[in-house]
């Protein structure tokens, strides 16, 4: 990408965090099978019919479109009447991010539910005035908690003769941060009462699966939802079906909603009215692209400790790690040969203090750790953007990781998810810089003499084509140079 001869008159000034982009109805897309099976959900409570799981989790990394989830969810069932045998449906919203811990939180909290089922169902015939007025009185004579959450949760079963009581509780995860003894009073004396007679649906939104949550009855009834980012058709869609910007920002971006949104919205705000959103002109803005993303990554690792951020950053490079892996990466990337004697024990504190950044989880489906994948491909595209040297490195570094796995392990049942990664690390370099590719070619060769022996297992050469084949970043990435090199070798046909 040559851009030596561009003139940048305007940088766009760092601003540090990213602002949160306030809801708009016009502007919700995508989260269509999300959206669908809610819906199904609340049809058959309408129709007075039970359901299993009537608490849903959606969970994912800061920006992913938790908030807009709920607040759409709040837009569509905020109030629907009943109608002939079907019954009405109203919603109450909160965004625990402006919880404030201490004295009076529950009254405060349940108090701003009651001013809402007032607002919108007081002239219902079947409304609880009665049970209502009881709860006002022990609001503001100070009571037992416990008692006040009672008044409140009888008041949502006398409605939901009539209703389906929809609960969108926006930032759950934050609660439990900023007051662990209240996150269980209101687990147990709020949310699991409310899910009781399965004739409710409470829909949490967190940026972890919140694994702690203790209420057996609770926890039966909890459906997770992990929220992926877009894919390149449901971006151009966010982009109002720009097609063109949402193909040049895709591979920036990874279908990030908030990033999306976030670097569409700067950049266009220096584009010429004639001048196309595509290629040619994001790569005017290189640097600013770099900076923005910048500023995204930065609010995504807020609430890991700054002596961690730089770490979690190394640790981006792999897809997934280990102990081992994790040592050698952070001894390379940091220059620290030290690194490469600590114990297991001072790593794992590491890795413990990357969990509980929630920015790292343990995949069962790899059997390792990952730093999450969005976070992940936005630190590599950044680093490559400001400094290709270093991502080119870093790489080289990670592909050693698995090389020398490999070389010293030959016989590891692991081998084959070895020469993946090696793949997806080589495959990273080339695209990175194409003069590199011969180069790469000679390496894979010879990495793929000390992999296999002759004649190749045909089970193995089947497993790893299987591998490469359901790899969906690898196929992005489109290193076929390097398939067909180990297809070459070790034809599936001629291995069976």
């Amino acid at each position: 990408m040559n851009t030596s001869s561009v003139t940048i008159p305007t940088p766009i000034e760092p601003s540090r965090i990213p602002p949160r982009l306030n809801y708009r109805y016009d502007a919700f897309h995508n989260r269509e099978d999300v959206l669908k099976d809610i819906a199904e959900r609340i049809k058959l409570l309408q129709q007075g019919r039970e359901i299993k799981n009537s608490l849903i989790l959606a969970w994912g990394v800061q920006g992913v479109g938790k908030s807009w989830l709920l607040q759409h969810l709040e837009h569509k069932y905020r109030f629907i009447a009943p109608k002939n045998s079907s019954k009405g449906v109203f919603a109450l919203y909160t965004d625990f991010r402006t919880f404030e811990p201490g004295p009076g939180a529950a009254a405060r909290l349940l108090g701003g539910f009651v001013d809402s089922l007032q607002g919108r169902l007081s002239a219902d015939i079947g409304f609880p005035h009665a049970t209502v007025e009881r709860f006002r009185k022990q609001q503001t004579t100070a009571v037992d908690d416990q008692v006040l959450a009672e008044t409140f949760t009888s008041i949502l079963e006398a409605l939901s003769t009539r209703y389906v009581p929809l609960g969108l509780l926006d930032a759950f995860d934050t609660l439990q941060s900023a007051d662990e003894k209240f996150f269980s009073w209101f687990e147990q004396w709020i949310l699991a009462p409310w899910l009781q007679r399965d004739r409710s649906l409470v829909v949490l939104a967190s940026r972890r699966e919140l694994r702690q949550l203790r209420q057996f009855e609770v926890r039966r009834r909890l459906t997770r939802v992990p929220l992926a980012p877009f894919d390149r058709s449901a971006t151009i869609k966010q982009l109002g079906g720009d097609v063109v910007a949402g193909t040049t920002l895709y591979p920036m971006t990874f279908g990030h909603p908030l990033t999306t949104w976030y670097v569409h919205e700067k950049l266009d705000a220096r584009r010429k009215i004639d001048q196309p959103f595509d290629q040619a002109f994001v790569d005017t803005r290189r640097d600013d692209v770099a900076n923005l993303l910048d500023q995204v990554i930065e609010s995504l690792l807020q609430d890991a400790p700054p002596s961690l951020r730089p770490r979690i950053i190394a640790a981006a490079t792999l897809r997934a790690f280990h102990i081992d892996s994790l040592r050698e990466i952070l001894a390379s990337i940091e220059h620290n040969p030290d690194l490469s004697n600590e114990s297991d024990v001072y790593i794992q504190a590491i890795i413990e203090e990357f969990v509980r950044s929630n920015l790292v989880r343990w995949s069962m489906q790899k059997r390792a750790y990952e730093v999450d994948d969005t976070v992940r491909r936005l630190v590599n595209r950044a680093l490559e953007l400001q400094n290709l040297e270093e991502y080119v490195y870093r790489h080289e570094m990670a592909y050693e990781v698995y090389r020398k796995r490999i070389a010293d392990t030959p016989w590891s049942s692991n081998v084959d998810v070895f020469i993946v990664e090696a793949i997806y690390h080589l495959a990273e370099i080339v695209r990175a810089e194409l003069s590199r590719q011969r180069q790469v070619e000679e390496r894979f060769e010879a990495l793929l003499q000390h992999a296999f022996t002759r004649p190749p297992d045909a089970q193995r050469i089947d497993t790893l084509g299987h591998l490469l084949e359901g790899d969906k970043e690898i196929q992005e990435l489109a290193p076929q140079f390097l398939i067909h090199l180990l297809e070459n070798q070790f034809p599936r046909t001629q291995a069976a």
